[in-house]
């Protein structure tokens, strides 16, 4: 049997993997701007945070949006791995620590301590707001307080990060 005494190498997206050293804020969602998932980058406007959009800068990353019982999610009846976020209840944001999160890396393979991107401008199947191990040109913007903060993914794509 396979036992991790610190960090596990991959979980569900919006994990938080090391509780010490890890700073969360409590936000109120902005409901006309709602994530769709936990584990996901969002922004801080008017004193709410919502989802990352088109045209965003690497300035507007606030932090990731993280998952915390006992709002696991506001859709009951959809699966662990795909609940969305509560829209009524406090939000949780990692913003800092060094934080590290689990989230999704949807482009490359992460390297520990490599540069992390967020998508800005949408390509199908590449959404607005996805983490990327490679840059994009301007459709991806470098977030110089994010690192990844582990070697590759699972097979979900499911990694983790480190906000500084």
């Amino acid at each position: 049997m396979t036992s991790f005494l610190f960090r596990a190498g991959a979980g569900v997206p919006g994990d938080i993997n090391d509780m010490q050293n890890t700073v969360v804020e409590s936000a109120i969602y902005d409901p006309d701007n709602l994530p769709t998932a936990f584990g996901v980058p969002v922004k801080m406007v008017a004193g709410r945070i919502g989802a990352i959009e088109s045209g965003d800068a690497a300035a507007d990353f606030y932090g990731i949006l993280t998952r915390s019982a006992p709002t696991i999610g506001g859709d009951l009846s959809a699966e662990f791995l795909t609940g969305t976020p509560n829209a009524d209840t406090v939000a949780g944001v990692a913003v800092g620590g060094p934080a590290y999160v689990l989230v999704r890396c949807t482009v490359g393979t992460p390297v520990r301590g490599g540069a992390v991107y967020m998508r800005v401008t949408a390509d199908a199947p590449k959404a607005v707001g996805d983490l990327e191990a490679d840059a994009d040109g301007m459709e991806s913007v470098l977030l110089p307080t994010v690192t990844w903060a582990l070697d590759g993914k699972d097979g979900d794509n499911v990694t983790a990060v480190r906000i500084k």
